[in-house]
């Protein structure tokens, strides 16, 4: 018996089918363990990610967007998508906007199903991310559209061209065409931004396009129109060349409109013109020039006219209740009466479904100086020149219920706000350079 025992202790046959025997779960519990822990850096990383775009892109919008709760619902639902997240039980997202409101945090947490962590009685864990992003200065908006559900509330084209390399524009659509590039058009703007979509066919785009951009109201819905003197007559005031080539008009009510027509050449002194339920018109080879003056329009058969062969100069007041705004309108509007060119056909019709609007066409192809904010909060300004609009201004601004441009305009929507000493309205381009970046 001692022998035998002696014999089987000596014995080393099938001694390493043994040790892998005995090392095996150990090996295959360190295999799991590698490849859970790689799975969830991986996840990881990925929801870090996820909050970083989220947090850049919401700040972004900081200056732009109607409200806190509108930037955060954005930064919440950049961070879902871009997380690939599909169950809101699963991936939780918060955002706020902090350090007020000059920054967005955005943090996201997720129940990860651990294989391995089963066999430990740890069948799911949580992981999760965060970040924050600064805003410095904002995008400057020089184009924004107020109509909220018509598709083609911005409609460019027929090689229509808009140039506004150092500001934004905004449709505040929440159709997916709310803005419609198509057709040969050209856009170089810094961001072009809408709540519904962009709509793109054959078109050049450069800058940022961006759809899901949080709404944003009228930046000018506070500012109260000027006094309405009353109307004692409503003959329009007519202005002809042939009889009158040259003429001085002083502000006040114009009621029935205002034409210059054949060769009259204008000078609007400094200073407010109602035009009053009639429309402003400027055509066969008619010139107007003023310098600190400001159009209001107001009554149905209101609007503009820059015909074909039109020479325009014009500036916006420094003070007053239209400092800044070179176009104002009456912001209600029932039966509205376009007037038609007659060197040119009607434009398109608006958008089925739109409410009632003035109409404001500049097919001049010589209005080079438009300095100053255009705002037409029951309007549709078309523009279709074949020469450059507004290049010579040191700044325009648009703001309008709808736009249409198209047969090959060039629209200059300049932004040098530091060489006139017209004054931006609050809430569009008075603002600087922004600058977005992740502090945390």
């Amino acid at each position: 018996m001692m022998r035998a025992i002696r014999r089987f202790l000596a014995d080393r046959t099938g001694a390493v089918a043994l040790i892998i025997g005995l090392s095996l779960p150990l090996l295959v519990a360190g295999s799991g363990a590698a490849v859970e822990y790689a799975r969830i850096h991986k996840r990881r990383a990925e929801l870090q990610k996820a909050v970083d775009v989220a947090a850049l892109g919401a700040a972004g919008e900081l200056s732009v967007a109607g409200s806190d709760v509108s930037v955060e619902a954005m930064a919440r639902r950049l961070a879902f998508d871009s997380a690939r997240a599909t169950d809101p039980g699963i991936t939780r997202v918060s955002a706020a906007v902090v350090g007020r409101g000059t920054s967005v945090t955005v943090a996201i947490n997720e129940t990860v199903q651990s294989l391995f962590g089963r066999l430990l009685t740890l069948p799911s864990m949580e992981i999760g991310a965060s970040a924050t992003a600064e805003s410095s200065g904002s995008t400057r908006v020089c184009l924004l559209t107020l109509d909220e559900a018509r598709p083609d509330a911005m409609h460019l084209h027929k090689n229509a061209n808009v140039v506004a390399t150092s500001c934004g524009l905004f449709g505040a659509s929440a159709d997916r065409a709310g803005i419609h590039i198509e057709d040969g058009a050209f856009v170089d703007a810094a961001l072009i931004c809408s709540v519904g979509g962009i709509a793109l066919g054959r078109a050049t785009i450069r800058g940022v396009t961006q759809s899901g951009c949080p709404p944003r109201t009228d930046p000018l819905a506070s500012r109260a129109g000027p006094a309405i003197p009353p109307c004692y007559s409503t003959t329009q005031t007519l202005i002809d060349g042939t009889r009158t080539p040259t003429a001085l008009l002083m502000p006040g009510v114009y009621c029935g409109g205002l034409k210059i027509t054949n060769g009259a050449a204008v000078t609007f002194a400094a200073g407010i013109y109602v035009i009053n339920d009639g429309p402003l018109v400027v055509d066969k080879n008619g010139v107007i020039t003023g310098q600190n003056v400001g159009f209001y329009f107001t009554g149905d058969a209101g609007g503009v006219l820059f015909d074909v062969k039109s020479s325009i100069d014009l500036t916006a007041p420094k003070d007053g209740p239209m400092a800044g705004l070179l176009f104002f309108e009456n912001r209600s509007v029932s039966a509205p009466v376009a007037v038609q060119s007659d060197t040119k056909l009607p434009p398109p019709p608006p958008p089925p479904g739109s409410p009632p609007m003035r109409q404001y066409r500049i097919i001049s192809n010589n209005a080079r100086n438009l300095l100053g904010t255009i705002y037409l909060p029951a309007g549709r300004l078309i523009v279709d020149a074949n020469n450059p609009v507004a290049d010579r201004s040191a700044y325009t601004i648009i703001v309008a219920r709808q736009v249409e441009f198209f047969d090959g305009p060039s629209l200059y929507l300049n932004s040098n706000y530091g060489s006139s000493d017209i004054p931006v309205p609050d809430g569009v381009g008075n603002t600087l350079k922004r600058t977005v970046k992740l502090v945390q």
